[in-house]
């Protein structure tokens, strides 16, 4: 029998022509292996007819009206009960999918059947007009904890349902953020889509925008708890702080221990590199003394007030490219990239910390290689064991102009050694965007 999603739909407080819009783009798939059930809050049952105007003899389509829930949760974990679908989706009741969501998303599953979680690139709707896309990174736990860069679009399936949990009741707006974050606990297969298969529709109307503002602080303080609590069951205590206007937390470990600790970590720094931030080994630290953190690296200020680098990227030849170069130092960079710590695939040695017992465990830099191979090569070995490398803007260097280039013979011993990796693309760097030293922009 052919695998199937179920399409989870919960309407309350509808706009009824965007909700025509949602159902118009359902229709539309492109693959017939799906159902949809719309748990309907609203107080009335007038939704019903809509559903059966757009489904008048569908049997994949079911309309429940349910009595008003205290939480998103309750609902959407009814949906999941009900599915027939080997795979459950979540999508808002005003946004569209694209028309081969359904097929892109199962042709996922069958080539991977170990994924768990899948979840793609979207972008926003202002009316019908499609703006502001959003292309994502492959799963990044770091960057998952201070905000919810997925989003509740998100497609599970039911065995990881039985093994992770249904989602938390006592959750509201933060109930699919928490799921993830649980995901980052049990080391969940969490899989990413390069693909803009949702329009997610931004609020118009001035009421709505008020409507927002006054749940802004609710929402915020759920979604902070939550990534607290996370970290509290993984051992580590933080602090978290919320940003004004902002859709994004401060989270802070404590490193402050540092100095007792220095036998476990090394601090690289290259000669001219000078550090502009205060409590930077701590900062650097406290992200370290994660079991599976390896490597954390700084943000590295250029001339005249602009970066020089947030990390690197590489690309599809091996050749590696400072990630924001040029960009101006006080925005936050492409979907917060100059602000908020994440995982990346490789950091500047000019500043950095290591794992001490990780390097000499592992046989250290590889110094046949030159220039920015010897690190891409080091960052490449620690993500093939299980470990992280860490970006940590809240430290920012300054370091001369001019750095070792790398060799012919290097790249080519690279490739040798990592093609079938580097091949691939950078998994922490959108191929819908682009590449080389104009990276992060659009």
């Amino acid at each position: 029998m052919e695998e199937m999603i179920t399409i989870v739909l919960r309407t309350v407080d509808t706009n009824e022509m965007f909700f025509r819009d949602c159902l118009e783009s359902i229709v539309a798939q492109t693959s017939e292996y799906w159902e949809l059930y719309v748990l309907d809050e609203n107080p009335t049952e007038d939704f019903r007819r809509i559903v059966a105007e757009f489904f008048p003899s569908d049997d994949r389509v079911h309309y429940r009206h349910m009595r008003r829930s205290r939480s998103a949760s309750t609902t959407y974990n009814h949906g999941i009960h009900s599915a027939a679908g080997s795979y459950v989706l979540f999508m808002g009741q005003h946004d569209r999918l694209s028309r081969n969501t359904v097929s892109e998303f199962l042709k996922a599953y069958t080539a991977q059947p170990e994924i768990e979680v899948l979840y793609s690139d979207h972008d926003e709707l202002e009316g019908m007009q499609r703006v502001h896309p959003h292309f994502k990174s492959v799963f990044n736990p770091e960057l998952l904890y201070r905000t919810h860069y997925i989003g509740d679009f998100i497609c599970v399936s039911l065995k990881a349902f039985k093994r992770l949990g249904l989602l938390r009741e006592e959750l509201d707006s933060a109930c699919i953020y928490e799921f993830l974050l649980r995901c980052v606990e049990k080391k969940a297969k969490v899989y990413h889509l390069p693909r803009l298969l949702y329009h997610q529709r931004v609020m118009l109307t001035e009421g709505d925008m008020k409507a927002h503002r006054k749940e802004r602080t609710r929402v915020l303080r759920e979604f902070m708890t939550c990534a607290e609590a996370s970290y509290l069951r993984r051992g580590y205590q933080v602090k978290v702080t919320a940003q004004s206007n902002a859709d994004y937390w401060r989270l802070e470990g404590d490193g402050s221990d540092y100095r007792r600790h220095k036998s476990e970590y090394m601090l690289l720094r290259d000669e001219g590199v000078r550090v502009l931030s205060r409590r930077s080994v701590e900062r650097m630290y406290a992200l370290l003394k994660q079991p599976d953190v390896a490597v954390v690296g700084v943000r590295f200020l250029g001339g005249g007030f602009t970066l020089d680098n947030c990390g690197y990227i590489f690309d599809r030849e091996g050749l590696s490219y400072p990630a924001c170069h040029g960009d101006p130092f006080f925005e936050q960079g492409y979907d917060k990239r100059h602000i908020l710590p994440r995982d990346v695939s490789m950091v500047d040695t000019a500043y950095c910390m290591l794992d001490a017992k990780i390097y000499k465990k592992s046989g250290g830099f590889d110094k046949s290689l030159a220039g920015r191979d010897i690190m891409l090569d080091y960052c490449l070995r620690m993500r093939s064991k299980g470990f992280r490398v860490i970006y940590e803007p809240a430290v920012v260097c300054y370091k001369p102009a001019g750095e070792i280039i790398s060799t012919m013979e290097s790249n080519d011993a690279l490739m040798q050694r990592w093609g079938d990796v580097i091949r691939e693309g950078d998994p922490f760097y959108n191929e819908n965007m682009a590449a080389g030293l104009s990276n992060y922009t659009l």
